[in-house]
């Protein structure tokens, strides 16, 4: 399922620790990468081919560092639009999942989200594990850190039961291989719609909730995970998805790209999409197909 990974690079300093960490994903299937970087067009210009050139031998010396590592790799240099050069080949080379960098969000940082990783998020139709970083104390210069080494230690499943979600559980059974020692999944009742239905009403909605729960963590178990969690919250999803992150101190937050509303989340931002956005922890998104 992990099969290819297509890995956008910057060249900045944390792009270039995902290119590390590229060989730590081999337990979860990981036989091929991909490592593109674009040349942007639009600040380029006339100088975008020598650039181009300039830029592969970069990459050069990270493939060679992988293939090191028993891993099988091809490197790109396009020219054009980042986001629409980098969704192009994910499709073109059938990516298992596209893997980016972001640096953990303050509050200042979360409204600047880079507009490439924003815009393969909403773009893509593959997985995106979007890596975070935190800056390293003490250094004098710009250098990050994973916030969490395996990735995929301990997950926050998050899930709203819609299409997309339910696409996250076939990736979250292959983590089992890559050390995962537990598995949260969480469904959140936004209390923003509950105030409109009678307590009766609620109820029926919790009944069928855990019920759903259930359902997931005895697939999950099935699949031979070990310490699986079933928990309802309630209270506003976004807010609650990160308090929780960071209550049980997770490594990934999993889940759907887009939820049950796709119009009303394209017009007013998904859940998904700001959880990345203010997440100082790692975010694996599946989309449905």
């Amino acid at each position: 399922m992990f099969k290819i990974i297509l890995v956008p690079t910057d060249f900045s300093a944390a792009s270039q620790k995902v290119v590390e960490c590229l060989p730590g994903l081999k337990p979860i299937g990981v036989q091929e990468v991909v490592i593109v970087h674009v040349v942007d067009i639009r600040l380029a210009g006339g100088l975008a081919v020598s650039l181009q050139k300039s830029d592969e031998e970069i990459l050069e010396q990270n493939k060679g560092e992988l293939e090191q590592a028993g891993l099988k790799v091809r490197t790109q240099v396009l020219v054009g639009i980042p986001f629409v050069e980098i969704v192009r080949l994910a499709n073109r080379e059938s990516a298992s999942m596209i893997m980016m960098a972001e640096k953990g969000a303050t509050f200042a940082e979360e409204v600047l989200l880079g507009s490439v990783t924003e815009s393969v998020i909403r773009h893509a139709k593959r997985p995106v594990l979007i890596q975070k970083f935190a800056p390293l104390e003490g250094k004098t210069k710009e250098e990050y850190a994973l916030v969490c080494k395996n990735v995929f230690r301990r997950v926050l499943y998050a899930t709203d039961f819609s299409d997309s979600a339910e696409k996250v559980i076939d990736y979250i059974k292959e983590m089992k291989d890559a050390g995962c020692d537990e598995i949260t999944v969480l469904h959140v009742q936004d209390t923003r719609m509950l105030s409109h239905h009678p307590e009766s009403r609620i109820e029926e909605f919790n009944q069928i909730d855990s019920e759903r729960l259930a359902r997931i963590k005895n697939e999950l178990e099935q699949s031979g995970l070990k310490k699986v969690t079933a928990r309802l919250d309630k209270g506003v999803p976004i807010s609650k998805i990160l308090g929780v992150a960071d209550e049980l101190d997770v490594c990934l937050i999993a889940m759907g790209a887009y939820g049950k509303s796709k119009v009303a989340e394209m017009l007013l931002g998904s859940v998904s999409e700001n959880v990345v956005r203010r997440s100082t922890r790692s975010v694996l998104l599946v989309h449905a197909i």
